[in-house]
């Protein structure tokens, strides 16, 4: 699935290219060559004070609520008064301890909540080093992290009822059973296209343990591999990143201060067209092969 993941992030890039100068086009040229300017004099100062009032108080972005939250973000940065100097070192240390965060989550050194306790206070400590700042940090992204403590479990309520009902076996059995079975060999491409929207609107452990293995027990009776089934259950995971019961998103959505709603009404269209094209790629280069 490698080449079709390549191919597929180019074309993403593609889409929000596209998207982004339909959006610039839609904004006062002076405003961009002001924030561009300043942008670029903070590169070189690495200082966060000097940025235009309209990008410190929010008033051009989702109607001030966004800045809230980077006025705070000021605050902080302005009771640390090194904070530019040192923000080279910095980037470097949070790069290594992303990277290292990720290689004992692969490699299993401790259980997840614990490597990212202890990745959470290190980044804490390396890039607050004041208790009273990073008692602000955590005041500041608390009312983010509580929704998706709650969305998490939610979700977890979910997943159990539907999985222990046997609501997930007969949705996939139903949907299956309508492919005829002169066309059972494409079994894949249709639980591809199935898991767009049953992606978007299920959480992953309820789809993936769920659902996925009653369309791989299904095609497993046309001779399909299994390891087909699971790269074709992969396809809708660009739906999943837009859907209800993706705790990421909800965390996204609480720092930018936008709606769920909108964010879908404005997603929708990219992320079909990104999924689409991920199941043609597959289909090219034969990580998911037509038996017919």
């Amino acid at each position: 699935m490698i080449a079709p993941m390549v191919l597929s992030c180019l074309t993403v890039c593609v889409v929000a290219y596209v998207l982004g100068r339909v959006a610039r086009d839609k904004m006062d040229p002076d405003h961009l060559a002001a924030v561009a300017k300043e942008i670029r004099r903070d590169h070189h100062t690495g200082d966060i004070k000097a940025w235009p009032q309209s990008r410190r108080s929010g008033s051009a972005v989702n109607g001030g609520q966004s800045g809230h939250q980077t006025s705070v973000a000021t605050d902080i940065r302005d009771q640390n008064p090194d904070e530019g100097s040192k923000a080279n070192w910095k980037i470097w240390v949070n790069a290594a301890l992303t990277a290292g965060l990720l290689t004992c989550l692969v490699l299993e050194v401790a259980d997840l909540m614990v490597l990212f306790i202890i990745g959470f206070i290190i980044a804490l400590l390396v890039n607050f080093p004041r208790p009273s700042t990073q008692g602000e940090v955590i005041r500041q992204h608390a009312a983010n992290a509580v929704p998706v403590v709650m969305l998490v479990l939610g979700a977890g309520v979910f997943t159990g009822i539907l999985t222990e009902t046997g609501m997930t076996t007969a949705m996939a059995t139903t949907l299956i059973g309508g492919i005829p079975e002169e066309l059972g060999g494409l079994i894949p491409v249709a639980a591809a296209l199935i898991g767009i929207p049953l992606s978007f609107f299920m959480a992953n452990d309820a789809y993936f343990f769920g659902i996925v293995p009653v369309l791989a027990e299904s095609a497993a009776q046309y001779g399909i591999p299994a390891i087909d089934m699971a790269r074709a259950s992969v396809i809708g995971q660009m739906a999943h990143s837009i859907g209800p019961t993706s705790a990421p998103l909800w965390a996204l959505l609480g720092i930018i201060g936008a709606n769920l709603g909108d964010f879908q009404k404005f997603a929708w269209k990219p992320v079909l067209i990104g999924s689409l094209a991920y199941l043609g790629f597959a289909l090219l280069t034969g990580a998911i092969a037509l038996n017919l």
